[in-house]
């Protein structure tokens, strides 16, 4: 883990993606330096339940960076 925080530190998305023939889906996306966080196709079938898990990885994060 490096000591500093850019910018991309302070960015997370939830990112939607519709297929065709398919409902919509919605992932968790982060590239920071201070927290890596790795979404390893996780996929979420509505926006609320994508927020609620990134509520979570949020707070995970911030008690990781307490350490």
């Amino acid at each position: 883990m490096d000591d500093h925080c850019k910018d991309k530190d302070c960015h997370w998305t939830i990112i939607e993606t519709w297929s065709y023939g398919q409902t919509p889906h919605y992932m968790i996306e982060h590239n920071g330096y201070i927290y890596e966080y790795h979404n390893n196709g996780r996929t979420y079938k509505t926006y609320n339940d994508a927020q609620d898990a990134l509520i979570g990885v949020l707070l995970k994060a911030i008690r990781n960076i307490k350490k």
